[in-house]
């Protein structure tokens, strides 16, 4: 079985979220929205930073940090899933520092763990990075039972310009 769908093509592509609803939501019982991380990474990830229109799917644009996981799930409901996936922009904890700022509602987002380096045919796509989160203030919030993984591109396209928002500081989530 042959797949259509081709980085920078946009033939069968629509980027409709209604319609993306409407035929994922047709599909019969059993079938679920469940890429790999490579896949994560390649088919959904990369398009989004290149501006390309995307495969249907059932990733939602949110600022994931200004949320708990409890009100991010309320707001968004599942489909019978027990994961969730977004695209959201990765905000910094210092102006011009690299940390990121992983507040999120009442709680924060703690690392855990050594980057994954995900591959793609033994090239190196990108990274997978998994958090758990807490509620309270650091270093003192309670833990939860609520994961995340973040994933980032390896080589992100550069900045557009100045006054344009990075595209490379989108990375999309996986919570669960």
């Amino acid at each position: 079985m042959s797949n259509n769908f081709e980085l920078g093509t946009t033939e069968n592509i629509n980027n409709n979220e209604e319609d993306d609803e409407e035929l994922l939501n047709s599909f019969p019982a059993g079938y679920r929205f469940k890429p790999r991380d490579d896949e994560l990474v390649l088919f959904y990830l990369k398009p989004k930073l290149l501006n390309l229109r995307l495969p249907p799917n059932r990733i939602r644009d949110v600022e994931l940090y200004h949320y708990n996981p409890q009100q991010l799930i309320e707001k968004y409901g599942s489909y019978g899933e027990e994961e969730w996936y977004f695209f959201t922009p990765r905000e910094k904890k210092y102006r011009n520092g690299f940390r990121p700022n992983r507040t999120a509602g009442d709680g924060y987002w703690k690392a855990t763990g050594a980057d994954k380096i995900l591959r793609s045919e033994s090239h190196e796509i990108g990274y997978r990075k998994a958090l758990v989160f807490y509620k309270g203030k650091p270093p003192k919030g309670e833990k939860t039972d609520w994961m995340m993984h973040e994933f980032r591109l390896k080589d992100p396209p550069a900045k557009l310009s100045q006054d344009e928002m990075r595209l490379d500081d989108w990375i999309l989530c996986k919570i669960y």
